[in-house]
C-alpha cells in the first residue's frame, strides 16, 4: 500500500475536524488536576519528514485530554495548549520535559519542568512507549513520493 504525506494530511485532517471540540469534563473536579505533556515521533517517508504527536494525559483519570500533531516547534506547543479543556488551562499542574517550547508557552506557576528520572511523567511516557510498541515499529505505511490513495 502507497500513501504520501499530503494524502496522509488531508487524510488525518478531515477527520480531526469532526471530533467533537468539547471533552466531557464535568466530572472531573477543578482541583488537583495534573498533567504530564510529552510528544512522540516519527517520519513520514523518510528520517528528513519527521512527525511530532504532542500529548496531555491527565494523570488523575488518565484521559488524553490535549493532542496536536505537527513539528516540534514553539506554535506546535501552542497548538497543544489550545487543544486543552479550559478547565485545564486554568487550574491545573502541568509536568513535561525541559524542552524549552513548553517554558515559552504553560504559565510559569502551572509548568513543572522534570526529568524522566524524577517519575512526574511516567504515565505519559509509558502510553509514548506502547505507540512505540505497537505503532511505530510495525510501519503500515510504505511511501515512496508523489499523491496516491491507499491501495485497497
Amino acid at each position: 500500500m502507497n500513501i504520501f504525506l499530503s494524502w496522509i494530511q488531508k487524510y488525518v485532517n478531515s477527520f480531526y475536524h469532526l471530533i467533537p471540540y468539547g471533552l466531557k469534563t464535568s466530572s472531573i473536579k477543578s482541583l488537583d488536576l495534573t498533567l504530564e505533556c510529552d510528544e512522540i515521533w516519527s517520519f513520514v517517508n523518510n528520517k528528513e519528514n519527521p512527525v511530532y504527536v504532542w500529548l496531555a494525559l491527565d494523570r488523575n483519570t488518565p484521559l488524553i485530554v490535549g493532542v496536536y500533531i505537527g513539528d516540534r516547534s514553539r506554535a506546535s506547543a501552542e497548538e497543544l495548549w489550545k487543544s486543552l479543556p479550559l478547565k485545564y488551562q486554568i487550574n491545573a499542574q502541568i509536568y513535561a520535559d525541559f524542552w524549552r517550547s513548553y517554558y515559552d508557552v504553560i504559565p510559569t506557576e502551572q509548568h513543572h519542568p522534570s526529568a524522566k528520572s524524577a517519575g512526574q511523567t511516567n504515565h505519559i511516557e509509558g502510553f509514548n512507549n506502547t505507540l512505540r510498541q505497537r505503532c511505530w515499529e510495525h510501519p503500515i505505511f510504505a511511501t515512496t513520493g508523489g499523491d496516491q490513495f491507499p491501495a485497497s
